[in-house]
């Protein structure tokens, strides 16, 4: 694999609940760890900044003030990202990246958004089609997975087909970071 460029602006945007932000410190660990070289900013609420400060896993954080997409992508399109991970499932979020033209962005095609993400991840529903319950850790860890950014211990390969990974683009291909998913699991 084809390392990262030390110039590779990784936004990562965090859920808001406290709760949820913490479940996701193992997929933010293998995250940080897989893309060392990386500089990774946080996106969050300031309940949830202060909650997971101080944190080896970022270098640096934006505070998530504004409610509207256009001025949360203003504001984006200002460090010039190169990659966006969406934890936020969000329509919101997904539009304020694209919006910021982001050339990569990976999260869960939920709440209508998946035409916005250049990769997307499928919860997976059960027959009548209500999303199947899955523990947090591993939902947010299957995202990790599909970065190739696994974590010893994580997430369990039954958790990784359940969520179906797939990549629309080559986005996340042959640039500064050569691959960040396993095409689509089935």
């Amino acid at each position: 694999m084809q390392s990262e460029t030390p110039d590779t602006n990784i936004l990562v945007w965090l859920p808001s609940p406290m709760g949820d932000a913490i479940l996701c410190t193992p997929a933010l660990r293998a995250i940080r760890e897989h893309f060392k070289s990386s500089r990774i900013w946080f996106l969050a609420s300031s309940v949830v900044r202060e909650t997971l400060s101080p944190s080896a896993f970022n270098d640096e954080w934006i505070e998530h003030k504004a409610k509207n997409p256009l001025a949360i992508a203003a504001q984006l399109r200002a460090y010039r990202f190169s990659h966006a991970i969406l934890f936020k499932n969000s329509f919101a979020s997904a539009l304020a990246v694209f919006l910021a033209r982001i050339p990569a962005r990976i999260g869960y095609a939920r709440e209508k958004r998946g035409f916005l993400l250049t990769d997307k991840l499928q919860s997976p529903k059960l027959p009548d089609g209500k999303f199947k319950p899955r523990s947090m850790v591993d939902y947010y860890l299957a995202i990790a997975s599909c970065l190739d950014a696994d974590s010893a211990g994580g997430l369990s390969v039954r958790g990784a087909l359940d969520h179906g990974c797939g990549r629309d683009s080559d986005r996340w291909a042959g640039g500064p970071i050569r691959s960040w998913g396993h095409g689509v699991l089935v």
